[in-house]
């Protein structure tokens, strides 16, 4: 089948399908990605959908901010499939349209729950413990289609979210050239997403790093763990004393040895505490 791939640049969320596509049986008939004036200057990132489409020969389609003229430009490929991996704007009813067997979309969650624009943080943040991959139809409403494949993903205590995407991102490549397939044989099953179930987050603001003491441990570690960085700092009030966290080493159900049945420990940059039926041993941030 001859595929419209419409990605983000470097993100292996969309770089990792788009290679398995390259492999695969299917072709690849155009890359489409937004138009960056500032990349007209520079040379390409080795590690980009721009840079893996170039070395295959499949054309660049440019995606302007307003989407003039792309409707004309998808329909010179006449695609019979448009797929969408890690694209961070909505794509109008026409565009999709212009596929012939229809406009589906990989999305890094298991839906209905957690659909928006960075689904990966907040499932971090609330603790989850099922991660999950699903593709869906794409409508005019952000993920909100027909589930058409779905599947869950195990994702280890402790690491970052770079890792965890390319988890994600290696789940989602099988689930893929199944729905491909299921596709190409007109076998595709589908099903209406429950509303009742429905769950949307935006983009995070600073506060959303906050983590409290009534959350279990094992949370706190994976959240500060995934998203640990330069600059970042995660508030966290210990006996109404405010301290910013910067990096978690250790946690578990029972009190660490030198607790000696305190609640929190301060050793200069590392404090343990306690918190929801668990410790945690981390580093704070020294101002």
């Amino acid at each position: 089948m001859k595929i419209i791939y419409i990605g983000s640049s470097s993100s292996s969320l969309s770089l990792i399908p788009l290679q398995t596509l390259i492999n695969s049986k299917h072709t690849i008939c155009a890359l489409a990605v937004d138009d960056d004036p500032v990349s007209d200057f520079n040379v390409i990132n080795s590690n980009s959908i721009q840079s893996l489409a170039f070395s295959n020969s499949i054309p660049v389609i440019k995606i302007a901010k307003n989407q003039s003229g792309l409707i004309s430009k998808l329909q010179l490929y006449k695609p019979d499939i448009i797929l969408v991996s890690c694209y961070g704007r909505r794509l109008s009813v026409s565009s999709l349209s212009t596929a012939r067997k229809g406009s589906f979309n990989v999305h890094p969650s298991l839906l209905p729950a957690f659909r928006g624009p960075n689904p990966l943080f907040w499932q971090f943040r609330q603790g989850v413990y099922d991660y999950g991959i699903t593709i869906h139809r794409l409508t005019e409403e952000f993920d909100a289609g027909n589930i058409v494949a779905q599947k869950t993903v195990n994702i280890k205590d402790g690491i970052n979210k770079n890792e965890a995407t390319t988890i994600l991102a290696n789940a989602s490549s099988d689930l893929i050239l199944k729905m491909l397939d299921d596709v190409e044989n007109e076998s595709i099953a589908e099903t209406l997403q429950n509303n009742q179930a429905v769950s949307y987050q935006s983009f995070p603001n600073k506060s959303d790093y906050m983590v409290s003491t009534l959350w279990n441990a094992k949370r706190i570690y994976n959240f500060i763990k995934a998203y640990k960085g330069k600059g970042v700092s995660f508030l966290c009030y210990v006996n109404n004393k405010k301290f910013k966290l910067i990096d978690a080493y250790s946690y578990q159900e029972e009190p660490y040895k030198n607790m000696n049945g305190s609640a929190v420990i301060e050793e200069g940059e590392l404090i343990s505490f306690s918190c929801k039926n668990s410790y945690i041993k981390c580093q704070v941030q020294i101002d």
